[in-house]
Order: C-alpha cells, then structure tokens, then sequence
C-alpha cells in the first residue's frame, strides 16, 4: 500500500491510496476532523468502468 500526498486543510483533506488487489486499486479518501481526531468521511473509486463513492452506496449525502 502507498498514500498519495495530502490536499486540503483545515478540517478536511483527501488523499488517494494506492494498492494491489488481483490488480492495481486507487481509492480516494476523503477524511474530516472531528472531536479531536480524523475521521473517514467517504472512500471513492474514481477510476474505471464502474465508479463508485461509499456514502452514495450507503444512502448517505
């Protein structure tokens, strides 16, 4: 596994994490501090035919 550079700041950063499962995986990371601490506010496949961010998949906003 590899992590890509941080972007952004403040209370919100994303980053895109890099590893292999039967293949090459990009999945971008969006986190959010809260309480003191970072928190995974949604995971992204933007690459691909099927493109996919876990929160829509999960009903949320």
């Amino acid at each position: 596994m590899r992590l890509g550079p941080l972007k952004g700041s403040g209370d919100r950063v994303e980053l895109d994490v890099f590893f292999r499962n039967f293949g090459p995986v990009t999945l971008h990371y969006t986190l959010v501090r809260e309480n003191g601490g970072w928190k995974v506010d949604d995971i992204e496949n933007r690459k691909g035919e099927v493109k996919w961010g876990l929160r829509e998949l999960l009903g949320g906003h």
